[in-house]
């Protein structure tokens, strides 16, 4: 259940990046603070990060399709939703 839980957050992330178009190092930084936050929490976070990002994909990507992350001062939006996903899990 673990690797399974894992294998399709992390297919969920690369998705994600791709679809939103991301900057690399933003995305290398999202990819590092799952692998931190997985190492430390386990599985809890994994099966969170699917819950809470089931829900938000659909806002973000229709936010870059508005052009609304590409702004200025936005490019970092596509990280926050890391940071929910680290205190649902240690709820």
């Amino acid at each position: 259940m673990l690797f399974m839980s894992i294998l399709i957050a992390v297919l969920f992330s690369l998705l994600l990046i791709v679809k939103m178009k991301v900057e690399k190092a933003y995305a290398l930084l999202h990819i590092a603070l799952h692998a931190v936050f997985l190492i430390l929490v386990g599985q809890t976070y994994a099966v969170s990060y699917l819950i809470v990002m089931f829900f938000s994909a659909p806002i973000q990507i229709a936010m870059c399709h508005r052009g609304e992350c590409k702004e200025k001062g936005h490019k970092w939006f596509s990280i926050l939703p890391a940071f929910v996903v680290i205190i649902v899990a240690f709820l």
